[in-house]
């Protein structure tokens, strides 16, 4: 099975950028059936903190779980500057 499609590529890498910028150590994604579709591989998705690790699962493709856990990583969370960072069709933004 192919791990990331081309089309899927752009999405897995912005959503790493964005995990990545919330100040994780490590970041992975996975699946956990072989030999099946991959709609059908049960894709997962961790971001690693020091001693903490922010894991979201059952996604029918690796894109699917990598931007469900960048969304719960950064869904109420506020950029450095104090702000309430969201997220848009167009990259995540800070609001006052």
């Amino acid at each position: 099975m192919t791990a990331v499609s081309h089309d899927d590529e752009g999405r897995v890498l912005a959503a790493a950028d964005l995990v990545g910028r919330t100040g994780a150590t490590g970041f992975q994604f996975g699946y956990l059936n072989d030999d099946v579709p991959v709609a059908d591989a049960d894709w997962w998705a961790h971001a690693q903190y020091k001693g903490a690790r922010i894991h979201v699962e059952h996604h029918t493709s690796p894109a699917g779980a990598c931007e469900a856990l960048a969304r719960r990583l950064l869904t109420g969370a506020r950029c450095r500057c104090g702000r309430l960072a969201a997220l848009s069709p167009f990259g995540a933004v800070a609001y006052h």
